[in-house]
């Protein structure tokens, strides 16, 4: 691989694995020597990770990123129990924030805080970027629900109600929306 002031000619089935994209910031990954090859320019938006990798034919040509990614998705969810009924009690809810916290776990999702009334919850997760957060809502509403259904602590649970609330936090809002579940 040779490497002048502009430019990095790579040959073919050969990987670039730029460690420091910084120093390569305006450097043209040049690939046009070969058949179907192409010319990447390297701009900031290229962060510390990336591969890229090139073979001949134009298809084979792909970058692959790094899991170098971080990411805070921070989320205050509550929903409610059917017509809001007051049908977790006071003395099992513990049962079901066990439960819940299980399901996010396996969703590795993070979760901050979680508590709640007799007649909704509330819950302060960090979620994890593979999983969308109606997926999220709607996996531990049915999973609550069918358990709930069947254990003989949530007697006169009926089922959750329609729809939910969530609302993204930023990290400086992180503590207050904390402070706002447990109180």
């Amino acid at each position: 691989m040779a490497r002048d002031q502009t430019r990095l000619q790579v040959p073919a089935r050969r990987a670039v694995n730029l460690v420091n994209p910084s120093q390569w910031l305006g450097t043209k990954l040049d690939f046009k020597s070969q058949p179907g090859g192409l010319s990447i320019l390297l701009t900031p938006s290229h962060w510390l990770g990336v591969c890229i990798i090139y073979s001949p034919r134009p298809r084979r040509c792909r970058t692959n990123i790094s899991t170098m990614s971080k990411t805070k998705s921070l989320h205050h969810i509550v929903f409610a129990t059917k017509h809001r009924k007051r049908t977790i009690p006071e003395e099992h809810k513990k049962e079901l924030y066990a439960y819940l916290y299980g399901i996010l776990k396996n969703k590795k999702c993070f979760l901050h805080r979680l508590n709640g009334i007799p007649d909704h919850v509330h819950l302060l997760i960090d979620l994890h970027p593979t999983i969308a957060l109606a997926d999220l809502v709607k996996e531990l509403k049915m999973s609550s629900n069918q358990w709930m259904k069947t254990n003989p602590n949530f007697q006169d649970f009926e089922k959750w109600g329609e729809g939910y609330y969530a609302v993204s936090i930023g990290i400086d809002g992180l503590e207050e929306c904390k402070k706002y579940i447990i109180d």
